[in-house]
């Protein structure tokens, strides 16, 4: 073949075929790709290989693009902007999702809990919440996380890089999220606002958990009794009435 290195007439024909097809197929996991070049990227992930290493941090990639993509959770870049809210992304796709937040059709059911999703991508997010996955995890410590993006924030605490100065009060953070949401605080700038009521809010996580209170969801369920909470911090709070633990002690009496 001139355009890869199959030889042999029974294996040249099978190949030649899949090419009408303009498809290439990973023999490994069966994958296909378009092009060629998405394949040999897709082989590094079976061999093992990370060429593309991060010159801010250990973190090392089998894809260029991966690698640019990393870069940007140092310097805070979120290039894709919603043109409906505020909510900025990474990548495409988290754009592209987030888009479907904004219409009304919600065809993903949850079917543990009555909540509903626009998108696929949020059902699996929200579904980790029943199921308690978090499958990655930090191997400086015990932290575990259910998104890898997640991971890879929380391994900044363990270098101590804070490069994210605020230009109004001594401030530094680790990347430019939580400084872009640290300057709110001195604008008083709420740019995310609540369609049911006038509530506003300086971060996207807080109106989501505000949102619970109109629609009553309540995804975090104690594994211990039949309570059910809106928010994680509350669930946890509520588990320490089992195992009777205390962790706020009084510095001044036994």
């Amino acid at each position: 073949c001139n355009v890869c290195l199959t030889t042999g007439v029974d294996q040249l024909e099978v190949h030649l075929e899949t090419q009408k097809t303009n498809t290439f197929t990973c023999k490994t996991c069966s994958l296909t790709f378009r092009q060629l070049s998405a394949l040999r990227a897709h082989m590094k992930h079976h061999t093992g290989k990370k060429p593309h290493k991060c010159d801010l941090c250990p973190a090392a990639f089998s894809r260029r693009m991966d690698m640019q993509r990393h870069k940007r959770t140092h310097s805070g870049e979120k290039p894709r902007k919603c043109d409906l809210c505020p909510e900025e992304f990474i990548r495409k796709t988290q754009l592209r999702c987030h888009k479907q937040t904004h219409t009304s059709e919600k065809a993903y059911k949850c079917n543990l809990c009555p909540t509903e999703f626009s998108s696929n991508m949020q059902l699996r997010w929200h579904m980790q919440a029943h199921t308690g996955d978090k499958s990655y995890t930090c191997d400086l410590c015990p932290a575990e996380f259910n998104q890898s993006w997640r991971l890879r924030r929380h391994k900044l605490t363990h270098t101590g890089e804070k490069s994210h100065k605020c230009d109004l009060c001594p401030a530094v953070f680790s990347n430019g999220t939580h400084l872009r949401c640290h300057r709110r605080m001195h604008t008083g700038e709420k740019p995310y606002k609540c369609d049911m009521c006038p509530a506003e809010f300086s971060q996207s996580t807080n109106l989501k958990s505000h949102k619970r209170t109109h629609t009553d969801e309540k995804p975090y369920k104690c594994d211990l009794c039949p309570a059910e909470f809106s928010l994680s911090v509350d669930m946890q709070r509520h588990k320490q009435t089992h195992t009777c633990e205390r962790p706020h002690k009084c510095d001044l009496c036994p």
